[in-house]
């Protein structure tokens, strides 16, 4: 299957704050974790695809403009 998929690097400042909430993990999953808990919307840490991905975030685009526009305000009122 195919899909179309957006790379984003996390922000220094929120590397920093995903290794204060725990820092076992790596940035990406922290990050990834926190918005499935608190927005109810899965994005795929970089880090499954090698280390390299690590400070990414893997973001699917396979969705309609709508649900795309209400997963960015809900991801918006995140809080770290």
């Amino acid at each position: 299957s195919q899909g179309l998929f957006l790379w984003g690097r996390l922000p220094e400042d929120l590397i920093e704050k995903a290794h204060g909430i725990n820092p076992e993990k790596c940035a990406a999953e922290v990050i990834s974790d926190v918005i499935l808990e608190q927005c109810g919307v899965f994005i795929t840490p970089g880090f499954i695809f090698g280390s390299a991905g690590n400070n990414y975030l893997r973001i699917s685009l396979c969705a309609s403009q709508a649900t795309l526009r209400k997963v960015v305000e809900k991801i918006k009122n995140l809080k770290l």
